[in-house]
């Protein structure tokens, strides 16, 4: 599923890990297979000093055939707490900067797992594509 595009590349997930052309994934030719519609929302979330994991989650239960993905960055409390594992081959949709997370087309689930007992402050932006895409792999 196409994510999101950089310029000529394209953000793209296989419903395990997000890649980027250009990057993680070199291409010649890109094509597309047409399958039933999907719409994407955009909806923007603040967080001012507060638990942001009470949001997320009424977004999962809001949107439960969802495809949810987070860019932006939130100013943590506990930096030291927040351990981002690196996966191999795969785009990184979260980095932490001093007492920063930047999101990149970061998952849901991930996001959620990145914050527990965290206090965020700063605004992301929330790409929801409905219905969850049907990944073949």
């Amino acid at each position: 599923m196409i994510i999101g595009n950089e310029g000529k590349e394209f953000i793209v997930s296989n419903g395990k890990g997000v890649y980027k052309t250009g990057e993680q994934i070199i291409t010649s030719k890109v094509t597309t297979v047409v399958k039933e519609a999907a719409t994407t929302e955009i909806k923007n979330l603040s967080f001012n000093d507060e638990d942001a994991i009470a949001t997320l989650e009424e977004l999962q239960q809001t949107y439960p055939d969802a495809d949810i993905f987070l860019n932006g960055e939130l100013t943590v409390d506990f930096p030291e707490d927040v351990k981002i594992a690196t996966e191999p081959n795969q785009m990184a949709t979260a980095e932490l900067v001093g007492n920063r997370i930047k999101f990149e087309y970061c998952n849901l689930e991930r996001a959620i797992a990145l914050l527990r007992e965290q206090y965020a402050v700063g605004t992301i932006e929330i790409k929801i594509v409905q219905p969850r895409a049907k990944y073949h792999i």
